[in-house]
Formats: structure tokens, C-alpha cells, sequence
């Protein structure tokens, strides 16, 4: 074996075990060193449409989205640049998840009042999908 593929085998040999480390929960690896698991809310799970109908936007707050869904995968705050004049939302909690038709993100919008204002479940496919949104909040004029 000639020096070039040698050097081609290790770096791939080095990559794949590092994709095995970061993809594992627990798992044992080829050379024998154990894979650190994925914290949960990095692990794309399955939650039911029955779970998702839970949360429902005006009234459903983070304390209770947590409590039914865990930690979120992400979290982004917002800023006047990213909402849509009358949008009350200002965070937003990310999960990832996979079912028979493939994998998804659940996208949840929280209002300053920490209550949800919208939810989706939004097809890595399409990336699109209807939101069930709150009812407006009355115009204090």
C-alpha cells in the first residue's frame, strides 16, 4: 500500500468513526471506545399528532410544552426584523422528530407572556405545513 492511501484510509477511517461517535447513544464503536449519547433534545423522536393537539396556541405556556415535549432542540429569540407587524411572538422552541413519512420539525412560537402564539409541524420534504395560530389578541387603541 503506496503512502497516499495509506493517509486516504486513516482519514476515512477517522471520519467515520467520529460520524459513528456523534450519531451513537451509548453505542460501542469499532475501536472500542464507547460513543458519548445524544443529549435528548438533540435526538430526532416521534411525537403523536394526539401529543402535538395538545398545544394549544393562546393558552398552552413553555412550562407546559416542556413538561409534554422536553427540551427543545433549538431556541431562537426574535427581533422586530423577523416577525410580521401584529405577530405577538418573540422565541421560538424547535424539536425535531421522524415518523412513517419522514422526518420533521415541530415550530413553536412564544409570546412575551411565554404563552404559544403558534404551532407547525413542518416535513423536512416539503417544508411546509398549515400552523394552527392563536386567535388575535385585541387591539388596545
Amino acid at each position: 500500500m503506496n503512502t497516499f492511501s495509506l493517509r486516504v484510509l486513516l482519514v476515512v477511517t477517522a471520519l467515520t468513526t467520529t460520524l459513528a461517535a456523534t450519531s451513537g447513544s451509548g453505542q460501542t464503536l469499532q475501536n472500542g471506545a464507547t460513543a458519548t449519547p445524544l443529549p435528548e433534545s438533540q435526538r430526532i423522536r416521534s411525537f403523536s399528532d394526539q401529543t402535538l393537539g395538545e398545544i394549544n396556541p393562546g393558552h398552552t405556556t413553555k412550562a407546559q410544552v416542556e413538561a409534554l415535549l422536553g427540551k427543545p432542540w433549538r431556541v431562537s429569540e426574535l427581533d422586530d426584523e423577523d416577525v410580521m407587524p401584529g405577530d405577538p411572538a418573540v422565541e421560538v422552541w424547535e424539536y425535531r422528530g421522524r415518523d412513517s413519512q419522514g422526518t420533521y420539525r415541530v415550530h413553536i412560537r412564544f409570546d412575551k407572556r411565554d404563552v404559544t402564539t403558534l404551532i407547525a409541524k413542518i416535513p423536512d420534504k416539503t417544508a411546509r405545513a398549515v400552523a394552527r395560530v392563536a386567535n388575535p389578541m385585541p387591539d388596545s387603541r
